[in-house]
Parts: structure tokens; sequence; C-alpha cells
């Protein structure tokens, strides 16, 4: 992203480049270069414009990720005050409920949280974008006071960021649902969220979210290995790769797929992906001719 700004200088959009490099900083597992680079560009206080809004929300953001919670929820919520000032109500740029209400929550401040949460939650309801809902729907989870709740709106969450193409929050949901699994001591159940959030946080260069998913992976009892070995053996397929392998050697396309199973092509690739190395196969012609018969078996 610095070779932006150094190809064109400094533009009006060079807080949204700033903003954007300061996440990247932060998935690299670097958050705080990524508000030194803020403090570098811009003054402590942001100025009051639309064009510095994603700024003082990334500033937010990095700050409750250090620990600087006080700080940067303060800075999350001047972002929602000035939205709604501008009449900017829509989440699906920048979720500042969301990210308000976790910390708030974290904090002890119940009710706040659980506001910001359930008004997130109705915003994206009548926005309709499938990310949106998946983000608000893990906002509303993670203030939830009961475990079961936390879980199921976890659950909900995937489902619908599963049918968007936000793989890095997808992931992120992943990881919060595998925690909470592993937290309630259902860590059988727990393992496959996590090994799946290993690898979206991966394949979208997150060394952090990589890191904690594995880190919660290895308290769950499983490791990254246990979730890729290519041993041949269908016992290591989860039953939603193995649903979806036993359909793609039926000759069903992954549209095909996807409009039975009423998920995403993408979720449909990722599932065959997954299986291809476990089952120590190159594609799918491969695990027609070499595991055909078997998955044929399984399913009758």
């Amino acid at each position: 992203v610095s070779d932006l700004r150094a190809i064109h200088g400094a533009t009006p959009l060079d807080p949204f480049v700033t903003a954007f490099e300061a996440w990247l900083r932060a998935d690299a597992g670097h958050p705080e270069d990524g508000l030194a680079l803020i403090a570098d560009r811009l003054p402590e206080e942001i100025p009051d414009a639309a064009v510095f809004q994603l700024c003082l929300f990334a500033r937010g953001v990095l700050r409750i990720a250090t620990g600087r919670r006080e700080e940067g929820v303060a800075d999350v919520l001047l972002v929602g005050e000035r939205e709604l000032r501008i009449g900017g109500v829509t989440p699906a740029g920048m979720p500042w409920r969301t990210v308000a209400a976790a910390a708030l929550a974290a904090d002890g401040e119940q009710r706040r949280a659980q506001e910001l949460a359930d008004e997130e939650l109705r915003l994206a309801g009548e926005l309709g974008t499938e990310r949106a809902i998946g983000i608000a729907l893990r906002g509303t989870a993670l203030v939830a006071a009961r475990e079961e709740e936390r879980i199921a709106g976890l659950r909900d969450a995937v489902e619908h960021l599963r049918r968007s193409s936000a793989r890095l929050e997808l992931a992120r949901t992943l990881t919060e649902l595998g925690a909470e699994l592993r937290r309630a001591k259902q860590l059988r159940d727990a393992r496959e969220p996590l090994r799946e959030a290993v690898e979206l946080a991966r394949s979208c260069g997150s060394v952090a979210l990589e890191r904690r998913a594995g880190e919660e992976l290895g308290a769950a009892g499983g490791s990254e290995a246990a979730g890729g070995r290519a041993d041949g053996d269908l016992a290591t397929l989860t039953a939603s790769e193995l649903r979806v392998a036993r359909m793609a050697v039926t000759g069903m396309s992954n549209r095909e797929i996807a409009a039975e199973l009423k998920v995403g092509e993408r979720t449909v690739e990722v599932h065959l992906t997954r299986t291809y190395r476990k089952l120590g196969v190159r594609n799918r012609r491969s695990l027609v001719a070499e595991r055909g018969r078997q998955l044929s078996a399984e399913g009758d």
C-alpha cells in the first residue's frame, strides 16, 4: 500500500490508504506499527470530516486490540457520533456499534453493549447484506449473557458469512465460535471451526488471526497437522466435507452442490480443497478415480 503513496503522492484518498495500511500491519501481527503509522500521518485530534472517519475507526479498533480499551472505545463511539450526525446509519462500512459493544461488554458495561449490538443487528437486517448481518450477529453473540446463546449466535453468524465473500470476517467468527465451544468444554466440536479459521486466516495473510486461532486449536486439544494430514482416511473428513465429497463423486458441479446444500460456491470449494489434501488426491478427477467407490459405499 505504501507504494501507492510513493507513486501518487498525497491525495484526498490518502486517509483511506492510511487506514487500510494500518489494518494490514495489524493483520501481519504488528498492531502497534499500525497505530504508529496513523500517529505519524494524522494529528491526535483527527479532523471531523467524512474522509477521516475510516482512520479514526481504525485507530479505535487497534487501540482496543492493543489493550488501550478506554481510548479505543472513545474513538469508535466518536466515529458513531459523527456518522449519526451526517446521516450515516448503515453498518456496512464501519460496524462501530459491534466493535464498541464487544469492548464495553468486556469491561462489564453489559446494558450499553447489548443496546449497541441489538441496534446494529436491526440496521444490518434492514440493509440485507450477508456480510453486515453476519458481523452484527457475531456482535450480539459476543455480548450475550448465556453460553448457549453465544454459541447459537456465532453459528448463525458463520452461516451468513459463508454466503458472503468476506473470508477474513468468516475466519474471525469461526475463531470466536471455536473459542466459545472450547470454553464450554465441547472440545471436539471446537476443533473443526478452529482448523478452518487457521486455514482461512493464512489464506488472507492475517498472521495475528492465524496465531490466535492456532492457539485456541491447541488449547482445544487439536493441531493444524491433525486437520490437514493426507493419510487417506475418510475419518479425517468433517461431516460437511464428507457430504460435499460424496456429492462431487456423483458428477455434481460446485454450483449444483452449493444449490443443493444452500451454501455459497466458495464454501464448496473450501470443503473440496481440504478434502483433497486430507485424502492425498490432487483434484476432483483423482478423487473420483481413487475414492469414488469408497465414498459411494459410505453414503449407502
